[in-house]
């Protein structure tokens, strides 16, 4: 499954929150990363990194996307997380319960329509060391460079899509005695349009380490749906499938977003 403050701008250069949809028009949730929307998500994961092992991850994230033209937009993202986990670590040895700021993940992708059916996305994400103790995060600046491609046959049921996402993720700066990262992972991306503004979205990432030379290969599932035209709620189970790679046993995170 992308650290400057973004500026507000006027209504009219960003992208709005839409109006309630007329009948038979396709609501736009947010899923789907070629149609972004202004929106603030705050959410709440449980993760369990190993048996025994317990990750509570408190992030505030904002979607600030912009219109550059007719055929072009430019979608930015920050992530802001919290955690509270008992993990060890050299800051952490006894593996006592401790709360602190995790790693700050910024975003920009380029989006271009190439037709009605298709779409491609093209950028960068960076995350950045603003970890305050070593279990919290990855003790580097990392830089993932990511491509994407949207496609949405005439052919499917309205709300229906499927995306193909590749990412690069490599860091540039450590902190003394951290691991190095270069890794790559591919994401297929399957939404469903369900009745009564609901919708699943399966989107499994697979992760293969250049230095571990081992895969993380997860299930991924997201079911959510519009409380409103502006109010979004959903909720993510991850489970890992094969795991030489280790990154969690699995993953559930609660997320409620607001459109403006």
């Amino acid at each position: 499954m992308m650290d400057v403050r973004l500026g507000m701008l006027p209504q009219s250069t960003a992208t709005q929150p839409q109006d309630a949809p007329a009948a038979g028009e396709e609501i736009n949730n947010g899923q789907d990363f070629t149609r972004p929307v202004r929106r603030l998500d705050v959410r709440y994961q449980y993760q369990q990194p190993d048996s025994g092992l317990h990750t509570n991850i408190f992030t505030l994230r904002m979607d600030w996307p912009f219109t550059l033209s007719e055929e072009w937009k430019l979608s930015t993202r920050v992530d802001l997380p919290l955690m509270y986990s008992d993990v060890p670590s050299s800051d952490n040895p006894d593996g006592s319960y401790e709360f602190g700021t995790a790693d700050v993940l910024a975003q920009a992708l380029l989006i271009h329509p190439l037709n009605a059916e298709v779409a491609v996305a093209g950028g960068l994400q960076a995350i950045f060391p603003t970890d305050s103790q070593d279990q919290f995060g990855s003790g580097s600046l990392r830089l993932l460079p990511s491509i994407a491609v949207r496609y949405g046959a005439a052919w499917m049921p309205k709300g229906w899509w499927t995306a193909l996402v590749a990412r690069y993720d490599v860091d540039v700066w450590k902190r003394d005695g951290r691991e190095s990262t270069s890794a790559f992972s591919i994401q297929p991306v399957l939404n469903i349009a369900l009745p009564h503004r609901w919708f699943a979205t399966f989107a499994p990432e697979f992760k293969y380490s250049f230095i571990d030379d081992a895969w993380f290969i997860p299930f991924d599932v997201t079911v959510g749906t519009m409380l409103s035209p502006t109010t979004i709620a959903s909720v993510e189970f991850k489970h890992e499938l094969y795991d030489a790679l280790p990154q969690y046993d699995w993953s559930v995170e609660f997320r409620i977003g607001f459109f403006f």
